[in-house]
């Protein structure tokens, strides 16, 4: 034990440290006295002399105790006094427990450290399965404790758990067949293999066994824990690093710690490294020589080490030339960093513990680590398992049966997906090109209707999609006038045809609206056709409804509406702005009474909208009250509304036209609110215009009946006075053959007997009466002549002046 913690090889570390506290200026008013004692190890002699130090030279703080039992007894004793107590070799993990000695501090890592920067590693690999192998020299029992730390760890851990498939505890001597014994097993139960021995040549004799039976390959891993600094880490595989005699097997034992990684923990204090524990994967590497500048300074600080023992205050030379003293022992550094971490604690300058880090030593990372293995991280279990007899089956020969019919489908599947994709594309293309045909018009399809005949011929009618009607007055006028509209017949449809005197080169945007335009269908929206070109430009045809605009109705005088009618057409006008509003165009943007058009079932229609390439290059002169509301006068400009005073309009619409003429946008009510409104204008009416029409025909209709009675009762007195005076002047045969259409024949009769009568001296006597008198002289005579005529069966011939003519047939 002298050569790792004896006093001739680790003393001296504590003059180092006081060196170095005095260059950093820590303790400048400090004073040290040292007193020296030698439990060997033994934990009487530990117990006795720590009372010793506490009673006797009333120490402030024991250094040393490098041996884990007998450090217990000093650290329990330490602790009843209050006295601070720093290790440098104890590592059991029964020293963490701050409840039975928080004044007990060590600068070597704990064996808890070093179990955890062991899980760490095999974590950061995925390493779940492992063999392990400890020694246990029934001292230190370093490796043992190890061993029960780890599996401690791991059975508390939260997370994955690692399995121990295999763990084998050498007693004392470590022969080459309990390590045969060994390697054999954990060959069928294991690729990670943990070693802990506590001699560095046990460790190369197992490495070399390892070789000798081929467990040296990609596949396995040896982790070698170190707690103490060492130079010759990375060479250990030299004999001579290992303290033996050379065997000439040091190629050998080179290619077998190439599977092998060291992992070193070491506190770093009193190197340049600022005061971290660090712990490091050190891997032998067949074609490195690795040369450390950590090494470098490691190997001279303990080389200093003798010296500085033969120097006061130690003042040994006889104890200190005994060949193994000639170096410091592995140990020495810690034995520096308990003294400086102590003077760092009277200072009160160390902040923090030392954090537990994890890192690669240089010159390897993650991964170039395993560069010799192709870059691969070797697996806890081998593919083909431990025997090697359990290789998986590849996919295809497990399940090739299912996995050629599936694929051979699943190729189908793409294929008719790729091909529906075509057809997708191919059939978009071929709609759009369908639908740009439906609103392109060919000249030749608009046949143009003779403006005179339409004038002169008031029979002329044109068929309509549904019904015949004759051509509107309304569109002979504008025909007449050279209107901005011609009418032509486009399939045997009448249409309105706008000529706009723009050629403009259509984008698909535009080809995208004239489409949308071609599929709108609303009973307020008026069909558009499509566009057509002449030489002149472009023409937009639209349906012709065969009442004109709602300009033209509101132009004539004859035409008298109600109310009811008034809101039914501004009711179907908002109807087919909100549903431009919804639709592509968003806007009409040239609404006015002119495009407002009017059907048979007196409906509104908005035409004249979209088009806005073509609106673009148009220029409308502005009229008055346009420009006067472009111009933005103060106040604006808006036309006075005045309703008389016996007016049926509801105030209600007034209202809301004046808000929609707020000058502010965000004042005008929505469509929405217009909808609302209008709700609540046309409550308890009729909801169009053709129920208000039978309405009022049902209002009408008992009326319409009395007068139509009163009128058959006054046609059939005037038809009987005609009749009698027919009579009077015809046969009543004759009369009744003519009043049912039948032709009078001429007729023969062999007796016919004529008489002619006449007033003697009519005329005298007229002068020389009063007409009076004349008057009743007639009555009396016609009358007595009437008796006798038709007492007789006579036909009387209607007078002539004064006389009267008189005739018999015998019809027998």
């Amino acid at each position: 034990m002298r050569p790792v913690f004896g006093y001739e090889t680790t003393a001296a570390a504590v003059t180092i440290a006081i060196r170095r506290i005095n260059e950093e200026h820590l303790l400048d008013n400090i004073d040290w006295d040292f007193v020296w004692l030698f439990p060997q190890c033994s934990e009487a002699l530990t117990s006795g002399m720590t009372v010793n130090l506490i009673r006797d030279y009333d120490v402030d703080v024991i250094m040393g105790l490098p041996c884990a039992k007998s450090a217990l007894n000093a650290g329990s004793l330490a602790t009843f006094s209050s006295i601070p107590t720093l290790s440098f070799g104890s590592t059991w993990s029964d020293f963490s427990d701050k409840s039975r000695f928080p004044t007990f501090a060590r600068s070597v890592p704990s064996v808890a450290q070093t179990a955890r920067s062991v899980l760490k590693l095999l974590d950061f690999f995925n390493w779940d399965q492992i063999a392990v192998l400890y020694t246990d020299d029934q001292e230190r029992r370093k490796c043992y404790n190890l061993n029960n730390e780890i599996q401690d760890q791991n059975a508390v851990n939260s997370g994955k758990s690692l399995k121990f498939n295999y763990i084998n505890g050498i007693v004392k001597n470590v022969t080459d067949d309990a390590l045969t014994d060994f390697l054999e097993k954990a060959s069928t139960l294991a690729r990670i293999i943990f070693a802990c021995f506590d001699s560095d040549t046990d460790k190369r004799r197992f490495m070399l066994h390892a070789y000798d039976n081929n467990m040296i390959g990609n596949e396995y891993v040896y982790i070698f824990p170190e707690h103490a600094p060492k130079s010759n880490s990375a060479t250990m595989w030299k004999s001579s690093s290992s303290g033996n005699t050379s065997d000439g097997r040091d190629e050998d034992a080179k290619k077998a710690f190439q599977a092998a990684i060291i992992l070193s923990c070491l506190l770093l204090l009193y190197l340049k490294y600022g005061g971290t524990t660090s712990c490091f994967y050190d891997v032998v590497h067949s074609d490195v020589e690795w040369d450390l500048t950590s090494a470098k300074d490691l190997d001279a600080f303990r080389t200093e080490i003798p010296k500085l023992m033969r120097l006061p205050p130690f003042n040994c030379t006889t104890d200190c030339d005994w060949p193994d003293a000639q170096y410091g022992s592995v140990n020495s550094p810690y034995m520096h960093d308990a003294m400086y971490m102590y003077a760092r604690a009277l200072n009160k300058t160390l902040s923090e513990d030392p954090t537990q880090m994890l890192e690669f030593n240089e010159p390897y990372t993650s991964a170039s680590i395993w560069s010799t293995r192709g870059g691969q991280v070797p697996l806890d279990v081998p593919i083909c398992g431990f025997s090697g007899k359990s290789c998986p089956v590849s996919f295809m020969e497990q399940n090739g049966a299912i996995v050629i019919p599936v694929s051979v489908v699943f190729v189908l599947l793409v294929l008719l997906l790729v091909a529906a994709v075509v057809y997708n594309i191919y059939g978009r293309i071929l709609r759009k090109r369908l639908e740009n045909s439906l609103w392109q018009i060919e000249n030749d399809e608009l046949v143009q209707i003779d403006a005179a005949q339409s004038i002169n011929s008031s029979e002329q009618s044109v068929k309509t999609t549904s019904t015949t009607h004759s051509i509107p007055s309304v569109f002979r006028k504008k025909v007449a006038k050279n209107s901005r509209y011609n009418f032509c017949y486009r399939r045997r449809e009448l249409v309105a045809v706008r000529k706009h005197k723009t050629h403009v080169q259509f984008t698909p945007e535009d080809e995208a609206e004239f489409r949308a335009m071609r599929s709108m269908t609303h009973d307020n929206v008026n069909q558009f056709h499509g566009l057509s070109r002449d030489l002149t430009g472009n023409m937009s045809v639209w349906k012709a409804l065969p009442r004109g605009s709602l300009r033209d109705i509101l132009e004539k005088d004859s035409m008298s509406l109600d109310w009811f009618f008034k809101f039914s057409l501004i009711r179907d006008i908002f109807e087919g702005m909100e549903y431009l509003h919804h639709s592509i165009l968003r806007v009409h943007g040239r609404l006015t009474s002119k495009s407002c058009l009017v059907n048979d079932r007196w409906q509104v229609r908005l035409s004249d909208y979209g088009l806005s390439t073509i609106r673009n290059y148009e220029k409308l002169p502005a009229r008055d009250v346009v420009y006067r509301v472009l111009k933005g006068e103060r106040p604006p400009f808006r036309p006075l509304i005045n309703l008389p005073a016996n007016t049926d309009v509801n105030p209600t619409i007034v209202n809301l036209i004046r808000d929609c003429w707020s000058e502010n946008p965000e004042d005008r009510p929505s469509m929405k609110m217009i909808r609302t409104v209008f709700k609540g204008m046309k409550q308890g009416k009729s909801a169009s215009l053709m129920d208000h029409v039978l309405s009022l025909m049902e209002k009408y209709a008992g009326s319409l009946e009395q007068e139509v009675a009163d009128r058959t009762k006054a046609l059939l007195e005037e038809q009987k006075k005609s009749d009698i005076l027919l009579y009077r002047m015809l046969p009543r045969q004759v009369a009744d053959k003519l009043k049912a259409g039948q032709p009078i024949p001429p007729e023969s009769f062999e007796q016919v007997t004529i008489m002619f009568s006449d007033i003697v001296s009519f005329t005298k006597l007229a002068s020389e009466s009063t007409p009076l008198q004349v008057v009743n002289m007639l009555n009396e005579l016609c009358t007595i002549f009437d008796g006798i005529i038709d007492e007789h069966d006579v036909y009387k011939v209607y007078p002539f002046t004064f006389r009267f003519l008189a005739s018999n047939f015998d019809f027998n």
